[in-house]
């Protein structure tokens, strides 16, 4: 598992799969919380597996010490932040 965050946005992925096993998003369903006034969405695979997770307003999510761990976004040219229909994050090796 791991966490990709982009301060500028507060918005973060975890992925929860290794790189090597990601799959395509097949599906995605939006849920939020009133209480904490947080947004995520769930990614789903073909074979409706569970596969990463969209985080907005992260930091209401989240203490400092967890973010600083997080990997960074790349450069906004070279999005998207959620696996391809390749299976992996931009068709690259590594997401």
């Amino acid at each position: 598992m791991r966490l990709r965050y982009d301060p500028s946005v507060d918005m973060g992925y975890l992925y929860l799969r290794p790189a090597q096993e990601q799959r395509a998003v097949a599906r995605s369903i939006p849920w939020s919380n009133q209480e904490t006034r947080s947004e995520l969405v769930l990614d789903f695979d073909a074979e409706d597996r569970l596969v990463g997770i969209e985080l907005f307003s992260v930091s209401r999510l989240l203490r400092p010490d967890q973010l600083r761990g997080a990997e960074d976004y790349p450069s906004r040219d070279s999005t998207p932040s959620a696996p391809d229909s390749k299976g992996a994050e931009g068709g690259g090796d590594e997401p």
